[in-house]
C-alpha cells in the first residue's frame, strides 16, 4: 500500500539525517556517559517526535518501546523542558532511573503521601496517581515538582495497610441480612429438594429479559451493513482510501457504531419466560417501550396464550396440580394480584421467610426508596441469581446464539423473530452446543449447598 510505503520512507530519510548531525547523536557524544539499551531507545523516540515530526506511535514501533511504558514515563515532557531550559536534553532522558519508569522521585513527602492514600481510599485507580500528586503540587505552588512514580506510590500505600484490589465484578451479596436470608432459604429448601427429587421436576424458574445489539466484553459483534473501524475490518486499509476518501466515508456512516452497553442497544425488546424439568414457556414479548407494571406482570401469569397460564396448562400431567413457582425479589411481583393468579393456577411460590439477627421476628430492614419494610411473608431472596440459575443462565445462552445472528437482525421485528426462534430451540438435555435445561434445575441442591457452605454469600455459580 502506497501509505507504508511512504512511511517507511519517511523514517529511513529521518534516520539518515539523524545520524548525520553527531551533535544530536547519543551514539557519537563521547562526553555522554554509559547509557542502558532501553534509554537510548528511549532517547530515539523523543528525537523523531520532537525534532523529526514523527508520531509516538511511529516511533516507539521503531524504536521497540512500548508505546504504554514511554508515556507513562512522561519522557517526552521531560525532552521537551529540559530543551526549553537550555538543559541538557540528553541527561534528562538518558539518565538510568531505577525508580520506576515515572519516578522523577523515589521518595514522597509526608503530605504527599497523605494525598496519595487520602486518594485510594476514595477509590482513585492507581493510574491516576500521577494525576493526583501533579494537581496537588499545582494546587501549592509547586509546579516543578516530580511526581512520585508507581514503585514509591505503592510502598505509600502498602505502609497503610492496604491491598491491591483488580477492577472487577464487586460481590452481590454485602450484607449480612441478605447472606442471613439466603442461608435460612438454603436450609429450608435443601432438604426438602434431596427428600423428594420429584419436587425440583414441578418447579418452574421465571425471570424477565431486556434483549438488544451491543458490544460484547469478550469481543464485537455489528450487523454486516456497520463497517466501521470499531468493528471487526479496517476498511480504510482494506479499501486503501485516503485522507478524504476515509473522512467522506466515517461522515456517512456516523451513529453505526454499536453501544457500549445493553442499556443503549440497538433493537431492544423486554421479554418473560420461564423454565423446568421438559417444560418452556413461550416468550411474552412487552410493547415497544412498554414498562412492565405489577398490574401488567399479573396479567403475563393469566395470559393463557403467551404467559404462565398457557404454560401450566399445557404442561399439567407434570406439575399435578402442586407445582412450585420461583420469581426473583422484584416488588413488582409479590403483589396479592399476581399471588392470587399463582394460586389459581395451582402454583405455590419458593420462597421462604425473611427473619431477623435473633431469629424470633420478621426482618425489617431498609427497601426500596429508603423505607423500612418489615418482610412478613414468604419471598424469593435478594441478590441470588445463582439459585433462580435455571432461567438466568437460559437468558445466558439465548443471549450468546442471538449475538452470533447479528447480520440476520436490522429491525425490532427481526430481533422479536430471532429470540424467539433461539427460545424455541434451546435444548432440554446435553447438547454439543450446552449443558441443557435439565441440567440447570438438577443442579440446584449442588448451588443451595454451596451458599450454606458460603454462609450466604456469593457462589460460584454466580459467575
Amino acid at each position: 500500500m502506497a501509505g507504508a510505503d511512504g512511511a517507511r520512507k519517511r523514517k529511513s530519510e529521518a534516520l539518515s539525517a539523524e545520524s548525520s548531525d553527531d551533535s544530536h547523536n547519543p551514539w557519537h557524544a563521547e562526553d555522554h556517559y554509559e547509557a542502558s539499551s532501553a534509554n537510548l531507545r528511549r532517547l530515539l523516540v523523543c528525537i523523531l517526535v520532537d525534532d523529526a515530526g514523527w508520531s509516538v506511535s511511529e516511533a516507539c514501533e521503531l524504536a521497540h518501546v512500548p508505546r504504554s511504558t514511554f508515556n507513562s514515563g512522561n519522557w517526552l515532557k521531560k525532552f521537551r523542558n529540559a530543551k526549553a531550559s537550555n538543559e541538557d536534553a540528553f541527561e534528562a532522558v538518558l539518565h538510568e532511573n531505577r525508580g520506576g519508569a515515572r519516578a522523577g522521585s523515589t521518595k514522597m513527602s509526608p503530605h504527599t503521601k497523605k494525598v496519595v492514600v487520602d486518594a485510594a481510599r476514595r477509590g482513585v485507580p492507581v493510574g491516576e496517581m500521577v494525576a493526583v500528586q501533579e494537581e496537588y503540587f499545582e494546587e501549592t505552588g509547586q509546579d516543578g515538582r516530580e511526581p512520585a512514580g508507581p514503585r514509591a506510590v505503592q510502598r505509600a500505600l502498602l505502609s497503610e495497610d492496604m491491598e491491591y484490589v483488580r477492577d472487577g465484578r464487586p460481590p452481590l451479596v454485602q450484607t449480612p441480612w441478605s447472606a442471613r436470608w439466603r442461608l435460612e432459604f438454603s436450609n429450608e429448601w435443601l432438604p426438602r429438594f434431596t427428600e423428594e427429587p420429584a419436587l425440583l421436576r414441578k418447579t418452574l424458574f421465571s425471570d424477565e429479559k431486556k434483549f438488544a445489539l451491543y458490544k460484547t466484553k469478550g469481543g464485537r459483534w455489528a450487523p454486516a451493513e456497520i463497517l466501521t473501524h470499531h468493528g471487526a475490518r479496517c476498511v480504510a486499509r482494506e479499501e486503501e482510501m485516503t485522507d478524504q476518501q476515509y473522512k467522506d466515508w466515517r461522515a456517512a456512516h456516523k451513529g453505526e457504531v454499536l453501544p457500549t452497553d445493553k442499556s443503549r442497544g440497538i433493537y431492544p425488546i423486554f421479554v418473560w419466560g420461564a423454565v423446568g424439568y421438559n417444560m418452556k414457556s413461550k416468550l411474552f414479548v412487552l410493547e415497544e417501550k412498554e414498562k412492565l407494571t405489577a398490574k401488567r406482570y399479573a396479567a403475563i401469569l393469566a395470559d393463557n396464550e403467551n404467559g404462565l397460564a398457557e404454560m401450566v396448562t399445557r404442561n399439567a400431567d407434570k406439575l399435578g396440580g402442586d407445582g412450585l413457582y420461583a420469581m426473583d425479589n422484584d416488588v413488582k411481583h409479590s403483589t396479592p394480584e399476581s399471588l392470587a393468579v399463582l394460586k389459581g393456577l395451582g402454583l405455590s411460590l419458593l420462597a421462604s421467610r425473611r427473619w431477623n439477627e435473633a431469629g424470633d421476628a420478621p426482618d425489617r430492614q431498609a427497601a426500596h426508596f429508603g423505607h423500612l419494610k418489615t418482610y412478613d411473608g414468604f419471598y424469593f431472596p435478594t441478590y441470588s441469581p445463582d439459585i433462580n440459575q435455571p432461567i438466568e443462565k437460559v437468558w445466558a445462552e439465548v443471549q450468546r446464539r442471538v449475538l452470533r445472528r447479528v447480520g440476520d437482525i436490522k429491525s425490532r421485528a427481526d430481533m422479536i423473530q430471532v429470540v424467539r426462534q433461539e427460545w424455541n430451540e434451546l435444548e432440554f438435555d446435553k447438547s454439543d452446543r450446552w449443558c441443557g435445561i435439565n441440567y440447570l434445575v438438577m443442579q440446584t441442591p449442588d448451588v443451595l449447598e454451596e451458599v450454606i457452605a458460603q454462609d450466604g454469600f456469593d457462589t460460584s455459580f454466580m459467575k
